[in-house]
């Protein structure tokens, strides 16, 4: 049986940073109320624009990181302007949950000379 998570990103805290042009999306989420969690994974979905004669894009999930049961939140560092979508599983010896509700965050660039200190995004 995969293990359940519970409830998985259930806030984006978004941080800029724009003199490098670069951003960091802070994820936080439930801890899964299972007992023997080994830890979480964090996700990143890539989509590659269809290429004809597709009219589907390709759609992957590209492993950022993970983090031990105790730690529910992940930092995704440098990332460039864009929407990034992020989800989260939950694994134990040798299974692995189904990812989490996706979660998204558009991170714009700042015009020259703004300075963007902190956004709180809820979904």
């Amino acid at each position: 049986m995969k293990p359940t998570l519970f409830t998985a990103a259930i806030a984006l805290l978004l941080s800029c940073a724009p003199a490098f042009a670069q951003h960091t999306v802070n994820l936080e989420w439930d801890k899964n109320p299972e007992t023997d969690i080994a830890g979480y994974r964090v996700y990143q979905k890539i989509t590659t624009p269809a290429v004809p004669p597709s009219t589907t894009p390709t759609v992957t999930w590209k492993l950022l990181g993970g983090t031990t049961p105790a730690v529910t939140k992940y930092s995704a560092v440098n990332l460039p302007a864009g929407t990034h979508t992020f989800a989260v599983t939950a694994f134990n010896a040798g299974m692995e949950s189904e990812r989490s509700n996706e979660v998204a965050a558009t991170l714009l660039s700042a015009p020259k000379g703004l300075k963007v200190t902190t956004v709180v995004v809820t979904p």
